[in-house]
This record gives structure tokens, sequence and C-alpha cells, in this order.
């Protein structure tokens, strides 16, 4: 609907608006009161804004619910647990859709906040698909020795058809042959397996996918993802993946038993931003990037710029980059203390699961929640022209594992990216409508307040 219809007031059009939104609501609840998880097409990433109204499509896939706060608002709430539901499709009235942050309630039986993940770096690109097991074989080895939480494979690693022109049913046999692989592993060591190759899609036209596969400890495959960028070469619109579909359902992500919400770009997605950006709408804390070769400084700038973790399995003789949410690598130079174990082909490294990044701009109650945690929470100013402080459970903390992002709720405090993304949104919103940044209530408390801040991390004046 829109404002201006002719021959209705304004007032008019406040009952039409009331009566939809009542109309909308109670359509929401009545197709699902259980939590959902809701996407976007492609190209409707969580930073667009415009004057049409964007599919949102929500399914169980996750935890995450919808809950309508006004004609121009549908949060998804991805700290909401998952319940079975039929997919129910939304439109968003004013375009926009917003993303509180994700916040994985601690299990009972998780005893740690670290998670332990093993990446590969081998090219199997001349391999038969039985010496590519083989090797598998040894890397998973490996990271079973090292206590991997998870496990993740290069690009293509099984190679299971020598040329999709010739697509046949002994390259069918290869993939399904791969699958059960994979699931069998997964289950035999308790272990997260990705495993990257080709898959098919049959029906009236055939579809090939660069692939990555995800499986579960129990060996059920969790989630599958499809590589958005396939390499195209300019002016021909040819390329070296010739025969491969554009991803068709954009970024997706999975929660694990370890902690950390995960989402995996492919290789050449690296390339595009708005796939990074759409992770981290997503709420992910790593994102899994097996790809041909290592990235370069690319890989820390996403890290930084959204706050997650990647890390990169190449096809390479060198092992894959890994780098923090401050964008800071982790190697033999850097934060070595994190490297459990090392080979020619299998990197192990242990991630800190509650490690966030803020910003001291409105988060005014920060340095008050640091000192109330007596030394639970150890601080690091890491890039200090920008004030961003990368805060961590202390690692001599005498009360067990420190759930942070549970305290940051309990203090109403904003990690980076949250805060970054709700401005993004809310900015959008109001260019959208040509409406100026209402001014603050004078008894706000102003940003920047340098109350229980120690003097080494104070502003200099």
């Amino acid at each position: 609907y829109q404002r201006r219809v002719h021959g209705i007031s304004k007032e008019g059009m406040n009952v039409i608006r009331a009566l939809l939104l009542s109309v909308f609501v109670a359509v929401v609840l009545a197709s699902s009161a259980t939590p959902l998880q809701c996407g976007w097409p492609t190209d409707n990433f969580a930073a667009r804004s415009s004057s049409s109204s964007v599919n949102v499509t929500c399914a169980p896939l996750s935890k995450a619910d919808a809950i309508i706060l006004d004609t121009h608002e549908v949060w998804v709430d991805t700290s909401m647990p998952a319940a079975p539901s039929a997919t129910v499709h939304y439109v968003d009235v004013a375009t926009t859709l917003y993303i509180k942050p994700y916040v994985q309630a601690p299990s009972a039986s998780r005893k740690s906040t670290r998670a332990v993940i093993a990446t590969v770096n081998d090219d199997t690109q001349d391999d038969t698909l039985a010496a590519a097991l083989e090797r598998a074989d040894k890397r998973i080895a490996a990271a079973v020795a090292a206590g991997a939480d998870l496990i993740v494979f290069p690009e293509l690693y099984f190679p299971v058809c020598d040329d999709l022109a010739r697509f046949d049913a002994n390259c069918s046999a290869h993939i399904q042959l791969v699958r059960n692989y994979c699931a069998t592993q997964s289950e035999r060591y308790a272990m997260w397996l990705v495993c990257s190759l080709v898959t098919v899609q049959e029906g009236p036209e055939r579809h090939f996918f660069n692939t990555a596969l995800v499986y579960n400890r129990t060996g059920d495959l969790v989630s599958s993802f499809y590589k958005m960028f396939p390499v195209i070469e300019p002016e021909y619109g040819i390329g070296p993946e010739a025969y491969f579909t554009p991803s068709l359902s954009g970024a997706v992500a999975f929660d694990t038993d370890f902690g950390m919400r995960v989402s995996i770009a492919i290789c050449n997605d690296d390339a595009f931003p708005e796939v990074w950006l759409q992770m981290a709408a997503l709420g992910v804390d790593l994102v899994l990037w097996p790809a041909a070769w290592r990235g370069g400084a690319i890989i820390n700038n996403y890290a930084y710029m959204h706050n997650y973790y990647i890390v990169n399995s190449p096809s390479d003789t060198r092992s894959g980059v890994v780098a923090d949410p401050a964008g800071r690598s982790i190697d033999e130079q850097s934060q070595s203390d994190n490297i459990i174990y090392k080979d020619n082909n299998t990197f192990v490294v242990s991630l800190e699961t509650e490690l966030v990044v803020i910003h001291d701009n409105f988060n005014t109650r920060m340095w008050q929640m640091i000192n109330e945690s007596y030394g639970a929470i150890e601080v690091d100013l890491f890039d200090g022209e920008a004030q961003r402080y990368v805060l961590r459970p202390a690692a001599n903390a005498t009360t067990g594992a420190v759930f942070l992002r549970h305290i940051l709720q309990q203090y109403g405090v904003y990690t980076n990216r949250h805060l970054s993304h709700w401005m993004r949104q809310h900015t959008n919103q109001l260019r959208s409508i040509g409406q100026p940044i209402p001014p603050s209530p004078t008894n706000r408390r102003k940003r920047g307040s340098e109350d229980g801040v120690p003097l080494k991390y104070r502003r200099k004046s």
C-alpha cells in the first residue's frame, strides 16, 4: 500500500495501515507461532532498502523467529530456539529486514569456550577419486589426533567427474560414494566434516553446483553450500567453471555444538563484498572458505570488517589463512599459542568462541560490565585509532566457562558488528522516506563517557 492514494486523507490512511498491520500480524501468528530462519533472494542482501517490497522466505532451518514491531520493521531474532514449522513467506511492507544479534544459548554439555578447527591444504586436481579418498583418510586422522571439532577440505577436493559435458552414471555413483564416505567418517570420528565436490540437481534441466556439504558428528547432512560466483571470463561469458550454475540460495548458516554459528563461501566468492555482508547479517561467528588459493589481505580485511573468524582451506602447498574477528592472522608469527598442530597438509587451530569486537561509542555500560566481571573478561585495545576493543573470557577465570555474549546482553552492550548493522539499516530506512535523524533526549548520557574507564584506555584530549 502507499500513502499517496488519491481521495484518502492522512487519517484515513492511518486507519487502513492499522487494519492492514493487524491482518498481517494475525496471518504471521496463525501461520507460525514457532521460530523460523529467514533469508532473502541473492539480489536483496541485508543492506538493501528500496521502494519495492522484498519477499522474505522463513523456514525452520535454525534458531530464529519473526517478530513484527510496526509497519516499517520485520526483525529476525536469531536468539530464539528452533522448532518445526511449515515454510512461510513474508513480505516486509517497508522493504527493510533487520537482523538482531545471534546469541547461541550455552549448552549444558559445553564446558569450554574453545573450538578446534582443522583446515586441509592439498591439491587433488590430477588424482583419481580413490587417491583423493586415501589422502582424505590421512588428513582426517591427523585432525582427529589433534582433537578437532571440524575439518574443512579445499574447493572441489573430491574429483567425482572428469568432464561435466559427459556426465554419466559413473559420475553420479562417484558423487554418492563421496556423500557416503563423508557421512561415515564424520560419524566414525564424531567430528564435523565439510566436503567439497560437484553435485547435480536433476529436473527439466540438469544443474551442476560447486558445493560444500556439511556433516555433523552423527553423520547427518545438515547443510549444503553452493558457490555464488563461479568464475566467468569477461566479454565472452564463458570460463573455467563452465556448466556450473551459480547458487540460487544466497548465504546460509548452520549452528554447531561447539558454540559457533558457521557459514561458507567458496573461492571466487571472495571478490564480492555482498556475500560477506550476507554472512555477517546471519550472525555467523566463523566463515569457512575452501578455495583454490589463500586469498591474501582481503581475507583479513573481511574478518576485520565483519568481526568473524575466517578459516581458509586452499589447494596449495602452504597452509590456509586463518584470521580472527579483529582481522589478525593466526600463524607461526602471530597468536602461535592458538596453533595445536601443523604438518605439510593439515593445520589445526584453537579458536575462542566467545571473542567479540566492541566499539566504545554508545556502549556506555561497557566498562561497568568489565569492572563488575571480577577478572572474568580480558580487554585488548587492538585498534586505538578506531577505539575498537577485543573482549574475550580471561584465560585464568575461576568461574569456569565464561559465556561473554550473554554477559553483553545483560548489560545492553552491543558488539561492533551489531552496532554497524543496526545503524546501516536505520539510516537506509530514514533515507528511503527522506527523514532526518531525530534528536537525542536531553537527559541521555553522552557517548564517550569516561566513567569507569581505566586511564590507559581514556581518549587523549
